[in-house]
């Protein structure tokens, strides 16, 4: 530990020491006399920042920090200035410096536990303001539906330790106009191997085999893609190659979404920290963070995303590899000459998504107001132990006809969801057994309904 601390702080000294010296050397080298003086400032400006927030580490010195990094060209250079606050910052997360990065932490650490239970609940409610009696008339069977949907469900959950098998069972609550439906479901995923496997058995509800001819008799509804492998003559290839891709990007992925989600809440306040709060009917206290998005917020966080040249180019780089590793599962090659093209078309479209997001965002501002809320408790190991929040849709249906009557409509999904037992022994319920007179495959059920489709069609 103590070497650790000692080769921290000699990269700390040589980061800063960069501030004034080697940083500016290698922009002068880069560009024309005409920057010298200001690459050299600006460089040394950002040093100053990172050291007074390594010294006073507040949240308001290190969002000061992480803007200055954010504005500097040379990648190299703000890569070691960001893992020089990071580090300091992560030393002291127990001293609550920094929201956002308490919050990662927690995040990180729950995506590598190994077992858990859970309850989740989530309802959805639908209601118009200013309608007009046909309006209101439209409505009401709508909202009587929608209204009346309520979902719970428990869950067990456990994982190898590469987190490459997960197991899981979960029972589920339907409460939908006055019927009440009950129903389990089973998972099962291996990504070990040349083909990666997913399995998915959901029990069916006596209420819900009467719906369709097909589920009559019934007790199973079975999703299990090594079925759907052997029925849509899918080659055998070796997927365990493209697994090595998303492995090598994974980690890649998450330390630059990490480090531009930092910077994004450094520019407007994402999370917040809520004080304290408590789950499992007051028998747990957590430490509680506040997510909050709203229209405005997302034009600014896409648009700053257009601006992350290192996450543009994680991505150019992901999907070369994809291609290539896509062609070598098919035996084939693709040619240099092929490659550059298909890149360049590539770096065309996600330029053209980019900013036709942008538009359509900007333009969605007009009649359309959306909120996101999610407050996430913390406990006292470190694991987002719940979740509870909102996301609020109102749409204004006058300025989308272009009338004056200010009628609008409001969605609003409520979530909430508490995680307990994390690493502890949890015992997930094995799956039953199913054959061909138990259960219907999924994807049967699918290629089942295309002819009668094209008959409607065509009659």
């Amino acid at each position: 530990m103590k070497s650790k601390k000692t080769l921290s702080m000699i990269l700390s000294a040589v980061v800063l020491a960069g501030g004034i010296g080697l940083a500016p050397a290698k922009a002068m080298a880069d560009t024309k006399d005409g920057v010298k003086v200001a690459s050299t400032v600006n460089t040394k400006n950002v040093g100053e920042v990172v050291f007074k927030a390594i010294n006073d580490l507040s949240e308001k010195n290190i969002k000061e920090a992480r803007l200055a990094i954010a504005n500097l060209q040379d990648s190299h250079t703000k890569h070691l200035y960001n893992k020089t606050l990071d580090y300091h910052i992560y030393s002291n997360i127990d001293k609550k410096v920094s929201p956002v990065d308490e919050l990662m932490n927690a995040y990180d650490k729950t995506a590598k536990m190994r077992s858990a239970e859970s309850k989740v609940n989530f309802d959805i409610k639908l209601n118009g303001q200013n309608l007009s009696k046909e309006e209101q008339q439209s409505l009401a069977p709508v909202m009587a539906m929608i209204n009346s949907l309520k979902v719970n469900a428990t869950s067990k959950y456990k994982s190898n330790e590469k987190n490459t098998k997960i197991f899981a069972n979960s029972d589920i609550n339907i409460d939908f106009m006055q019927q009440v439906f009950n129903l389990k479901a089973w998972m099962d995923i291996n990504t070990e191997g040349k083909q990666p496997n997913m399995k998915y058995i959901v029990s069916i509800p006596e209420a819900m085999k009467n719906l369709t001819p097909e589920l009559k008799g019934k007790d199973y509804i079975v999703y299990d893609t090594s079925k759907i492998y052997e029925k849509l003559n899918v080659p055998n290839m070796d997927y365990g190659k493209m697994m090595g891709v998303y492995e090598k990007y994974g980690k890649r992925f998450q330390e630059a979404l990490l480090d531009f989600i930092r910077v994004a809440d450094a520019k407007y306040s994402i999370v917040t920290r809520k004080g304290q709060g408590t789950i499992l009917n007051g028998k747990e206290k957590v430490n509680l963070y506040q997510i909050k998005l709203d229209n405005d917020k997302l034009v600014k966080v896409v648009k700053l995303a257009m601006q992350d040249e290192n996450m543009k180019k994680l991505i150019k780089d992901y999907l070369k590899d994809t291609i290539n590793v896509a062609a070598e599962m098919q035996d084939k090659k693709i040619s240099q000459q092929d490659l550059e093209k298909i890149q360049q078309e590539i770096d065309k479209q996600l330029e053209i998504g980019m900013t036709q997001l942008v538009a359509a965002l900007e333009e969605m501002n007009k009649s359309v107001k959306f909120e996101i809320v999610l407050n996430c408790g913390v406990n006292k190991d470190g694991y987002i132990a719940s979740e509870a929040g909102s996301f609020k849709v109102t749409v204004d249906s006058a300025k989308l006809q272009g009338k004056n009557n200010g009628s609008k409509y409001t969605c609003t999904i409520n979530y909430n969801s508490e995680l307990y037992n994390i690493n502890g022994d949890v015992k997930v319920e094995a799956m039953p057994k199913v054959n061909e007179k138990n259960s219907i495959d999924y994807v049967d059920m699918l290629m089942n309904n295309v002819p009668s489709q094209n008959k409607k069609v065509s009659a």
